[in-house]
Order: structure tokens, then sequence, then C-alpha cells
């Protein structure tokens, strides 16, 4: 009966997984979400079933897309997908066993940017194109064009400039944000599902306690000393290296200030729940805080809070009164 049950599992699995990966050509937006969404599926028959299912579920949903796309396109599921299912579901299993979900989260978003990294080398290799940056070039020739004659068509040809420069940390924080996405899902679904699982999700910590290491302010100076070596040197530092050093500034100062912006939109959400606002009024103001004209705002915000620990400090303050 168990075996009938995991068989079921197993092919619904694989066919919700093929729908959601089908999904991504079909609409901007919500087949993004979809595309993501693609190991989840197969990661719930292993919290439900073993990596024994887990892997046949995976076997099948490449199948399936094999039939309907082709070798090519299969491979970018079986890498730039699939394989996060593995780094969803082996961090808490034995012999890992990690009990944190911040540690559970940082494996999965390793073996998600590895999976992706050998995507991109076999990518290369078959097609001797990088797909990514194809990809992006896509898009920013779309809004050029829209914007022909324009200052924002000079921003965006400045910025397709660049984009190959930046793949390193676009990949960091794709690979980021698809492990957080489904981890969150497959908590989700283990907590409130029932049943006997095999596999537990240890809780990710609240949004309002989110902080990242102090040792980031220093990369985030850095970044920002980087190209100033590299000009002032530019008579003795070989082409080459100030290249280098100047993709580094640029993937350091993307990826820092990502991280930035979320500690700066957690302390909000913090000082919001602080003071008892309402759960609509809370949403209103963090939707309001992705706009580009508070972004720099709340990355320095982000950096304050890194630097002086605002939050305990304001704690603090508050108890003494």
């Amino acid at each position: 009966m168990d075996n009938r049950a995991a068989f079921v599992r197993c092919g619904a699995g694989a066919l919700l997984s093929a729908l959601f990966f089908c999904a991504g050509s079909f609409s901007a937006v919500l087949g993004a979400v979809a595309l993501m969404l693609c190991p989840a599926p197969l990661a719930f028959v292993g919290v439900k079933d073993g990596l024994y299912w887990m892997s046949a579920c995976l076997a099948a949903t490449s199948a399936i897309v094999l039939m309907l796309f082709g070798p090519e396109v299969l491979v970018y599921f079986f890498l730039g997908e699939g394989m996060l299912c593995y780094g969803l579901v082996l961090p808490p299993m034995k012999p890992l066993s990690l009990s944190r979900g911040s540690d559970c989260l940082s494996v999965c978003t390793a073996v998600s940017l590895l999976s992706k990294l050998l995507f991109l080398g076999a990518a290369v290799y078959i097609t001797g194109t990088n797909p990514f940056t194809e990809q992006i070039k896509h898009f920013i020739d779309i809004y050029s064009t829209g914007a022909a004659g324009t200052d924002a068509a000079k921003a965006i040809e400045e910025m397709a400039a660049i984009v190959p420069r930046m793949l390193p940390s676009l990949l960091v924080l794709s690979s980021v944000l698809d492990s957080f996405v489904n981890y969150k899902v497959c908590e989700r679904i283990t907590a409130r599902g029932g049943g006997k699982n095999r596999v537990n999700f240890p809780s990710l910590p609240p949004f309002t306690s989110w902080r990242f290491s102090k040792s980031l302010v220093w990369a985030f100076l850095l970044a920002y000393v980087l190209p100033f070596l590299s000009e002032t040197g530019a008579g003795d530092m070989p082409a080459d290296l100030a290249l280098l050093c100047d993709i580094i500034s640029i993937n350091l100062k993307i990826i820092i200030s990502v991280l930035f912006f979320i500690q700066g939109m957690s302390f909000v959400w913090w000082a919001l729940c602080k003071k008892s606002a309402h759960i609509a009024i809370r949403i209103m103001l963090m939707a309001l805080l992705f706009f580009p004209l508070f972004g720099g705002w709340v990355v320095a915000l982000g950096l304050c809070d890194a630097c002086f620990d605002l939050r305990e400090t304001l704690s603090k303050r508050k108890k003494k009164q």
C-alpha cells in the first residue's frame, strides 16, 4: 500500500513539475514564478517517500520534458531547476541533519548555484553562447527599442554593455531567490500537510530578525575602493587585472546592496511591528519602499543597522524609559 501511494505521488509530482516548467514559456510574470517552483513537487515526493522515489520523480519529469522540448531544454530543466530538489531535501536528512533553517537554506543555495554553473558550462560548450546574458540582452533590446532616442535608451545601452560583467552576481541572487521560494513552500507543506514525513524542514527565523554579518561592511567598502585602485594604478596595472577589479567591484556592489536592502526592509518591518501598525499599513509601506526613489535609503538603513545594531540599541533605550 505504501509503495502504491508513493507511486501515485511520484507520478503526480512529475506531472505537476512538468506543468510548472511548461507554464514558464506562456507568461512573463506568472510563468517565471511557475518555472521557479519546478523543484517543489519533486521535493515533496522526497519529503514523503525518500530519495529513491524523488529520483524516480525527477527522472520521469525529465522524460516528459525530453519528449516535449528535446535534449537541449532537458539540460536546462535538469541542471537549472530539477537538481535543486536535492538541495532542499538533503540538508535536514542524515548525515547532515542540519537543525537551523538558515543553514539548510545556505546549503540549498550552494546546490542551486552549482547546478546553474554546470548548466552554464554545458550550454556554452554545446551552443557556444551564454544563455543568461543572451536572454537579458534580449529584454534590454526590447526596452531600448521602445525608448529609442531618449536618455533612457542611452542608459539601457550602457547597462547592456556591463551585463556580462554582472553575471556572477545575477547567478548568486537568482540561486538565493530560487532556494528561498522553494524552501518556504516546502516548509509550509511539511508544517501543515500532516501525516508521516521523512523530512521536516527547520523553520527560517522571522523576518523581523533578519540580519547579516558585519563583515559585509568591509566587503562593501572594498567594492568602492577597487575601482579607485584600478584607475590610479592604470599605468602600472595590467589591463586584465584592472578588468578583474572592475568585475569584482560591480558584483560586490550588487550582491551586498541587495543584502543590505533586505536588512533595511527587515528593520522597517521590525519597527512597524514594535509600533503595532496594522498589517495593511505595514504591507503598503513595505511595497512603497521598493520604488527606486527609496531604494538607496533602505540600503543605507540596512548598512547603519549592520554597523550600529540599531534594533538592540533602540530596544535598550525603550527598556530604560
